[in-house]
């Protein structure tokens, strides 16, 4: 059976103020990654996997203890299939 694909995007303004909260309380530093990664119908496991890292390792980096590499940004960054440029997607503000 095929999943039926969800359209997100018109969620986008909601989707982000869900995510700023979470950082406010410490879940996330990156809040652009964190949307995109929700608009495009992804998890953390997915993209962890993409990267070449565990779930737990990426939540560690997502926290900002320890720093994602430009070669898992690459990866993380085409397995999106964003129009974001690293800089936009890995911003911590």
């Amino acid at each position: 059976m095929r999943q039926k694909s969800v359209d997100f995007s018109k969620y986008r303004d909601i989707i982000i103020k869900g995510i700023e909260i979470a950082i406010q309380k410490g879940e996330s530093m990156y809040r652009v990654l964190e949307a995109e990664r929700i608009l495009h119908g992804k998890t953390r496991e997915d993209l962890a996997k993409a990267s070449g890292m565990n779930v737990n390792t990426y939540g560690h980096k997502l926290n900002d203890k320890s720093n994602f590499t430009i070669k898992e940004a690459k990866l993380i960054q085409a397995e999106l299939g964003t129009d974001k440029t690293l800089d936009e997607l890995f911003s911590d503000e």
